[in-house]
């Protein structure tokens, strides 16, 4: 059928045969056929809805600077929801947090009935570390799909890193009631747990209904060691710690949770070692200076 078109299309450049053929050659994953056919009609004249398949398939490439070109035309001559939940989208993907929120701000105050609008505004100003901001957008965007276990997911994230832990529990509990198996749900709640050293054995309890679904997910074998290690199982945390190190090697609480574990084996050089490891991951790390400052000292 593409065949046809495309004969038909080099002869008669009709607009509708022409999207015909992008349609055929996205759904078919051409994608790099997708962006010749698309500029070469935009060249003749812009179209809102060729920007849209051109935008898109340069995603899929992972041409996101591109897309972004796109995407910002596209929002020119066409803002509509779904023209700026496209580039705040791919400004998230590139990680430019600053643009996204800005596209997807404006987005939230024009179209502010948008569910995807006001939760992509949530998820950037997360990945932006602007938690208390987050709020709002996530809340509003619940208000619209109260059962989104995704939106719910991303306001317990914003509550529990603005320090609103309660709040944060009571969210993740709720996602948990409409989807028990739901692995980061119940991994990230563990955790919170573990880092208080309260209700470890439903921590430990969750972390392993996450482990069953991703048993090689270093983040939730770390989360295991660490309940493990409130329990004052120093065993057990090593192990699932040591196991954790070997799937993620470059994830710094993992290398701190196993210093941690070592000064409490007694094991000062091994501490060092892993909360220096840590330290070349996360400079920022105030915490873990500390503990090497205290250590080598003699503390």
């Amino acid at each position: 059928a593409a065949e046809q078109y495309e004969a038909i299309v080099a002869r008669y450049p009709d607009p509708v045969a022409q999207k015909a053929l992008l349609a055929m050659y996205e759904r078919a994953g051409l994608y790099d056929r997708v962006v010749r056919l698309a500029r070469s009609i935009l060249k003749q004249k812009e179209d809102p809805e060729v920007y849209y398949y051109l935008g898109r398939s340069l995603v899929e490439l992972g041409k996101l600077e591109e897309a972004a070109g796109a995407f910002r035309r596209l929002v020119a001559l066409e803002d509509g929801p779904d023209a700026r939940l496209n580039l705040g989208y791919v400004y998230i993907r590139m990680e430019d947090y600053s643009e996204a929120q800005r596209v997807l701000g404006e987005g939230f105050r024009k179209f502010p009935d948008e569910p995807n609008i006001a939760f992509f505004l949530g998820v950037a100003l997360v990945r932006g570390e602007k938690y208390e901001e987050a709020v709002e957008p996530l809340k509003r965007a619940l208000e619209l799909k109260p059962d989104d276990t995704d939106y719910l997911f991303e306001l317990g994230v914003a509550y529990e890193r603005s320090g609103r832990y309660d709040d944060a529990v009571r969210v993740f509990r709720r996602l948990l009631e409409i989807d028990p198996d739901h692995a980061l749900a119940l991994n990230y709640l563990g955790y919170m747990f573990a880092e208080r050293g309260i209700n470890l054995e439903e921590a430990r309890e969750m972390i392993k209904r996450a482990l069953e679904k991703e048993p090689d997910n270093g983040a939730f074998l770390d989360s295991m060691g660490w309940v493990y290690y409130q329990m004052g199982d120093l065993k057990e945390a090593e192990r699932y710690l040591r196991k954790a190190v070997e799937r993620d090697k470059e994830n710094s609480v993992i290398w701190e949770h196993l210093g941690d574990l070592a000064r409490r084996l007694g094991r000062k050089e091994e501490a060092l070692k892993s909360w220096k490891r840590a330290l070349k991951l996360d400079p920022s790390n105030t915490n873990v200076k500390e503990k090497i400052k205290q250590l080598e000292e003699g503390e």
